[in-house]
């Protein structure tokens, strides 16, 4: 340790010098050698202290450096990882100057230091206590041209509000702390929501910054970036306190325009962007609505007297906010009614509007009037006059995929043709007036297939996400949430029903796309529609008609619907897998599926090239196969008369994705035995402990069915650079110091977490602490390090062995490499380990990190007699 302890006398000596004599340049080769030996230093309790005054010493000659800063910024952010929020206080930051320098590194470093205070309420409240802390991280948020800056400013910003978030916040005018119960996870006391919007001149400054009326040192092309970002900002702000948004300042708003009782979301929506003039920009905005409708405000709710709206059932505050102020009507517009005088290039976004607005608002939806500017009526028929197109364009020309996804977010029960309230029409007749009736099976097309994929499948099983406001009628709006899935899984059974029964060849042609690998993505997309269609989950439609129904849109009865297609209708279950192990889709679905995969031998790439079509293809297909084989495992075959079917799937599941077929030949079947013969000769972990391997810590817990765990021993950093050539000749072996393992971070995180989580409660003891945490810890920061593990080996000539990450390790952001152990080796093991984790790793003694396994080799070889041959350490 003596080496890392000697570089911090030094530094300082050189920052003094900096200092006393600013034209001295910055000695980079010291900070970067200060910087790799930094995780020894954080871990070695003499050298803290003198850390702490490089620290502060760091801060006082950041203001006055007069050459670039980076390395400075660098070392000092580094050093400041284990840093609490009150640490930094004591370094007395200037944070308004930093924010306010138009300087990149030193803009980062003061971001470092606030996101610090975005862990703790009370430190969060500290900063709102700062307005002009808080008014300068706006503007850098707000103005600054660097879009990495931006992002930290907004990840900051983003972290104290969440962090302080009271549901009796600043727009309620309501100053009483909330108990835990209440306030859920975020316990603050609102202090930073009420610095922002109850403070009138931070308020002003998100209007004008962003408004394109005011003047200022902001260009239009500046402030429709600023635009930008304050557009990604409101919907989470809304979804925490919809209220926030309403009118806070009258006086601030009339200002740009706003009418009483409008505030920042009026503003956002209504009167910051140019939608006559920016076409990038009213982009944005409707973005901007889909983004809002996609929110469920927990405050919207409740009642003040800001205004703020009260949504009625199958709604929500967002969705009547945009119907109020007619943008809900416009926005919907630009797609429904493309062309003059609205601007088609404004179509697709439209669509993507009324997609989310389909797919969270579905009974809303299907309630508008007949006459409705947006009804599904209307939608429906601008879909199917975008779907009506020729076959060859259906094959060779560009998808209507805007219009496709559109679709498929519709209520399924609004695309099944409406048979007890239509005439006596044919069953043809009927159908067109289905869009699904416009898309192909024949000739392919990948878009089509994945949207007739999402319909047939029907709703997902789970329910959790869907929306489920207002709160006050939580219970009843979940219960009719439970009934709209039944209702939705019915209707894609019978879509399926009347669509398979229309397209009589419609397994024959799917799985003639399947087979056809040359056309990938009509191959994959085809095999996306076939597992779609196995892990339906449908339901039964009604015996009788639901005339409760409140909505005009119902299901057709099983009598109707077997009146229509008597033969079908009695062959399909009630979930997709069953409906495959009966006609028509028996007779081309299993054979398919059960048969091997297409190699193209022949061709360049195949079963061993992981980018080429045929791989890909393969992999699908074995997917498809896989979920067929876990379905079966969930029904009992036996109940089916399916026994022998099911035997015949899980012996193809058996043999793999590449099974042996009549179209590979013998060259590429040696080839594929070869290739995975080694798996078949690896040593179960039970035959390897203690004759190969020894030294493990407990064999109960390291030994692995197809290997043994390594465990840590030993942490250790490079001192010195190394070299590598071809004979070894001019090789050079790096030097290296030791980490040591440290219990008093421990012992100090555990007086901490006393202290914060359970008040009066006595502070536990160090010796209280190490008896229960028994073990010792390295921090690793970001960066490459030398393992050491406990185990040895003794090779065995006929074996050899590899060692391979722990997932667990992977988890945490961590990767582990090391060479192969040869046959005849003897002695220790180690491994390079690379921390990728920016918030760095924490290793226990004794720590598993990685397994070894060994392979059984062909023949026995030359013993190794390499220079590590039986070392104690590498």
């Amino acid at each position: 340790m003596a080496v890392p302890l000697a570089l911090l006398p030094e530094l300082q000596r050189h920052l003094q010098e900096v200092q006393d004599f600013p034209s001295t340049h910055l000695d980079r080769k010291l900070f970067d050698n200060l910087e790799a030996q930094l995780p020894a230093l954080m871990n070695d309790a003499k050298a803290r202290s003198i850390v702490d005054g490089l620290v502060k010493q760091l801060s006082t000659i950041l203001p006055t450096l007069q050459q670039d800063p980076g390395p400075v910024v660098s070392l000092t952010i580094r050093l400041i990882e284990p840093f609490s929020f009150s640490d930094v206080l004591e370094i007395n930051p200037d944070f308004v100057a930093g924010l306010s320098l138009a300087a990149q590194p030193f803009n980062i470093l003061t971001l470092t230091l606030l996101e610090k205070a975005g862990l703790r309420a009370s430190d969060v409240a500290i900063m709102a206590g700062r307005p002009d802390i808080v008014r300068a991280l706006v503007e850098l948020w707000l103005c600054t041209p660097d879009t990495a800056i931006a992002q930290k400013c907004d990840f900051v910003l983003w972290g104290f509000l969440e962090v302080d978030y009271n549901r009796r916040s600043v727009s309620l005018g309501d100053e009483d702390d909330m108990t835990d119960g209440q306030s859920g996870r975020r316990g603050g006391q609102g202090l930073m929501w009420r610095r922002l919007f109850g403070d009138k001149d931070i308020y002003g400054i998100l209007f004008s910054t962003c408004s394109l009326k005011s003047e200022g040192p902001l260009g239009k092309r500046e402030k429709t970036v600023a635009q930008a970002r304050l557009m990604d900002m409101i919907p989470r702000l809304a979804n925490l306190d919809w209220a926030a948004l309403q009118s806070q300042h009258p006086e601030v708003e009339s200002m740009y325009g706003l009418q009483d009782k409008e505030g920042l979301l009026d503003f956002v929506a209504l009167h910051m962007v140019d939608v006559d003039d920016d076409i990038l920009m009213h982009w944005t905005l409707i973005d901007f609505f889909a983004n809002l409708l996609k929110i469920s405000p927990e405050t919207a709710s409740l009642s003040s007297s800001t205004g703020s709206l009260v949504a009625p059932k199958f709604s929500s505050p967002s969705l009547e906010f945009m119907i109020s102020k007619g943008l809900h009507n416009r926005t919907s517009a630009y797609y429904l009614e493309s062309g003059s005088p609205y601007p088609g290039h404004l179509s697709s976004r439209s669509s993507n509007y009324l997609s989310v607005y389909a797919s969270y608002y579905a009974d809303h939806l299907l309630r508008v009037p007949r006459e409705g500017q947006t009804s599904i009526e209307r939608i429906i028929h601008k879909i199917s006059e975008e779907l009506d197109i020729s076959p060859g364009k259906w094959a060779h020309g560009a998808a209507p995929h805007h219009d496709l996804h559109l679709l498929a977010s519709l209520p399924r029960v609004a695309l099944l043709p409406q048979l007890m309230n239509g005439p006596s029409e044919s069953v043809s007749s009927l159908w067109a007036s289905s869009p699904v009736s416009r898309l192909p099976i024949r000739p392919a097309n990948p878009d089509a297939l994945h949207t007739l994929a999402t319909i047939f499948h029907g709703p997902p099983s789970d329910s959790k996400d869907m929306l489920t406001y207002p709160l006050s009628s939580l219970t009843t709006q979940r219960r009719s949430q439970e009934m709209d899935l039944e209702y939705e899984a019915a209707a894609a059974r019978a879509l399926y029903i009347i669509y398979v029964t229309q397209n009589v060849r419609f397994w024959e042609h799917l799985i003639s796309c399947a087979e056809t690998v040359a056309l990938k993505d009509n191959a994959l997309a085809a095999l996306t529609l076939l597992s779609a269609i196995i892990t339906a989950k449908w339901r039964p439609l009604p015996t009788s008609p639901d005339v409760d129904r409140t909505t005009p849109y119902h299901l057709p009865t099983e009598l109707q619907l077997s009146s229509l297609f008597p033969r079908l209708q009695t062959q399909c279950p009630t979930s997709g897998f069953l409906a495959l192990l009966a006609p028509p889709a028996l007779e081309h679905v299993l054979p398919y599926l059960l048969k091997p995969a297409q190699t193209f031998s022949n061709l360049v790439g195949g079963r061993g090239d992981t980018e080429s079509t045929a791989y890909k293809v393969a992999v699908a297909k074995f997917d498809a196969l896989l979920l067929l084989h876990k379905c079966f495992k969930e029904i009992p075959p036996e109940s089916e008369g399916l026994s022998d079917v099911a035997a015949a799937v899980a012996r193809r599941v058996e043999e793999g994705a590449w099974s042996v077929g009549a179209d590979v030949d013998a060259y590429h079947h040696e080839y594929s035995k070869s290739l995975f013969e080694p798996y078949k000769m690896i040593l179960p972990g039970r035959t390897i402990v203690p004759k190969i391997v020894s030294g493990i810590r407990s064999a109960k817990t390291q030994v692995q069915p197809c290997g043994v765990d390594l465990t840590l021993k030993r942490v250790s950093v490079w001192t010195s650079p190394g070299a590598v050539d071809f004979d070894n000749n001019r090789r050079l072996k790096p030097k290296t110091s030791e980490l040591p393992f440290v219990t008093f971070p421990m012992v100090a995180r555990m007086k901490a977490f006393v202290q914060e989580k359970m008040p009066g409660i006595p502070n536990p003891s160090e010796e209280d602490v190490r008896a229960n945490t028994k073990s010792e810890a390295v921090y690793l920061a970001t960066g490459s390090y030398l393992i050491g593990f406990n185990e040895n080996v003794e090779v065995p000539l006929n074996l050899m062995g590899q060692i391979a990450v722990r997932s667990s390790l992977l988890h945490s952001g961590a990767l582990l490499s090391a060479g192969v152990v040869d046959s005849g080796y003897k002695g220790v093991l180690e491994g390079l380990l690379q921390v990728m984790n920016p918030y760095g790793l924490r290793l226990y003694r004794d720590a598993r990190l990685a397994q070894i396994i060994f392979n059984e080799m062909k023949e026995e070889a030359e013993p190794y007699d390499g220079e590590y041959k039986g070392a104690k350490k590498v």
